[in-house]
């Protein structure tokens, strides 16, 4: 706190002393004043200056140039740097890419999540906003360019219900004819092998980052699995193949171009899949539904710690209560 007295002449003085701590330089400061709340406003002044960097030299910059510094400098070096630089290419475009530092606060922050949570679900929002929150704490822990992570002083958006969307062979089958995919066909247009990768993710759980990265190498016939080296967790496992998949994988084969099994980029699956729903009347369904269909299939045949060995789930609770969606009619069936 600042300290503010009455001196013997009638004037206010207003002293601002800081000891140098977290990267902030020592700051002892004052002056008078002839009211009091000049003095008072003139103490808030200096501190939020300090606060902010300015004495310790804060880069007068726009927040686009922390985003771009995290971009280059941390999200390359992660597992998941295509996601996260998508995600700061998206906050370029926006307001507060804008904002000098200096000016930053979390009402900034507050004004982009109301604005995003009107385009997108809570648990995109969630993703987004723990990656804006993890770029302010670099920045202000390892960088100083800030005095803090604003956005802990604001509430994250509250987790909504896990989505239990179900994929109906009716669904698989528009998806594929939508693609042009039949299972003796020769894949070798880019929406059939769409369609292929999301049949192969109904048959063997595998999300769609794993799909597109699968080579030939990691394909073992003789022992019906295919191996995962680098997961969304960090740890590689093994998924077994049945009997459709397998046939996937050989048909595959007739166009086979390169390492990569399917021959086609993340962004392209994306994208692709969006046109194949849209032509199918299927705008909820998500690519990410066939890992919860296969899963909650494979639920029948196997014990939940057997499921998380090929779900690659190392907290049972996320396998059971986000992957898991039986119906209520697959439940009476075991009464029976």
């Amino acid at each position: 706190m600042a300290s503010i007295r009455k001196k013997s002449n009638g004037m206010w003085l207003a002293q601002v002393r800081r000891v140098a701590r977290d990267g902030l330089p020592a700051l002892n400061r004052s002056a008078s004043f002839p009211r009091k709340a000049e003095a008072e406003a003139w103490a808030a002044k200096i501190e939020n200056e300090w606060r902010t960097l300015r004495f310790g030299g804060a880069p007068n910059v726009p927040f686009a140039d922390v985003l771009e510094r995290y971009k280059n400098e941390v999200s390359v070096h992660k597992h998941g740097w295509r996601n996260e630089t998508n995600i700061i290419n998206r906050v370029l475009r926006t307001p507060l890419a804008e904002v000098r530092l200096p000016h930053l606060s979390e009402l900034q922050f507050q004004a982009w999540a109301d604005e995003r949570k009107k385009e997108v679900s809570t648990a995109t929002l969630r993703r987004e906003w723990v990656l804006l929150s993890n770029v302010l704490t670099v920045a202000s822990k390892q960088w100083r360019w800030l005095p803090e992570n604003f956005m802990q002083r604001l509430d994250k958006p509250a987790d909504g219900l896990a989505r239990t969307q179900r994929v109906t062979d009716e669904d698989a089958a528009a998806v594929a004819f939508a693609g042009g995919y039949t299972p003796d066909c020769v894949p070798s247009a880019r929406t059939q092998r769409a369609a292929a990768a999301f049949y192969f993710a109904l048959e063997t759980a595998m999300r769609a980052g794993e799909i597109v990265m699968l080579t030939w190498d990691c394909v073992f016939y003789d022992r019906r699995y295919v191996h995962i080296p680098l997961t969304k967790n960090g740890h590689p496992r093994n998924v077994p193949l049945s009997s459709k998949a397998v046939a996937i994988l050989r048909q595959m084969e007739t166009v086979r171009e390169n390492a990569f099994v399917f021959n086609i980029t993340s962004g392209s699956l994306d994208a692709l899949f969006r046109k194949l729903k849209r032509r199918s009347l299927l705008e909820n369904l998500h690519f990410h539904d066939a890992r919860r269909e296969a899963l909650t299939r494979l639920a029948k045949i196997y014990s939940p710690m057997e499921l998380a060995k090929i779900s690659g789930h190392r907290d049972l609770r996320i396998l059971l209560n986000t992957y898991y969606a039986p119906t209520v009619e697959d439940l009476a069936e075991k009464l029976e």
